[in-house]
């Protein structure tokens, strides 16, 4: 789901503040097509809408699960050492034993060797990690419009099966924004604009493993 407006149903409305600036504004236009491109991809698709099934939600649950289980420990590992440099309101949530718990609720665990993720970026300095989490964070927002699909469709809620669809609520993005914008002129924006599009990419990659069954058409 796009970061700062929400699609759906083919239209677009604006959820937040006027278009960004600086560091952010030069990720979200970097990072458009390759996000545009994953928000399209098949198993991504039936999230928001009112045909969506168990079987559709447990596929994409399993996936996220398998991609957060794979990228956290090396994110963690860096995120810590930036945010005890800063004076920030922002923590990072992290998604892994969010999705766990949310597919124990679901009656269902992860397997014991995801697939591997060979292009995912390498977390090695502030660039990277901001770019990285441009994408995690901004991730979040889209749980404004899966959340209530969640429980109307399926009858989830952040307490039941749809834990990680309701990071939103947190705030967190608002203040990740902040500490994007304290490092602006600081930072490599082309290392931070091609790690945030090496995870749209590696993400769209990933999600292939996981297909869909065909659908006969109506």
């Amino acid at each position: 789901m796009d970061h700062d407006t929400i699609r759906n149903s083919g239209s677009t409305r604006s959820v937040t503040q006027p278009g960004a600036t600086g560091l952010l504004g030069r990720l979200r236009t970097a990072t458009r097509p390759a996000h545009q491109a994953l928000e399209q991809h098949p198993i991504l698709r039936p999230l928001p809408g009112p045909a969506l099934t168990d079987t559709d939600y447990l596929r994409v649950l399993t996936a996220f699960a398998d991609f957060y289980r794979i990228l956290e420990p090396s994110l963690l590992d860096e995120l810590t050492k930036l945010v005890d440099k800063q004076d920030t309101a922002y923590r990072y949530q992290p998604r892994w034993p969010l999705l766990r718990d949310d597919l124990r609720d679901l009656h269902t665990v992860t397997s014991g060797n995801p697939p591997e993720i060979p292009n995912l970026p390498s977390i090695c300095d502030t660039s990277t990690l901001l770019g990285v989490m441009y994408v995690l964070e901004g991730a979040t927002q889209g749980g404004r419009i899966i959340a209530p699909n969640l429980a109307n469709t399926l009858g989830l809620n952040a307490t039941c099966g749809a834990r990680y669809f309701h990071l939103y609520r947190q705030g967190m993005w608002q203040h990740f924004k902040v500490l994007l914008a304290g490092y602006d002129r600081r930072v490599n924006n082309t290392a931070a604009t091609h790690s945030a599009i090496q995870v749209f990419d590696a993400l769209y990659l990933h999600l292939d493993h996981y297909p869909p069954p065909n659908r006969s058409r109506p």
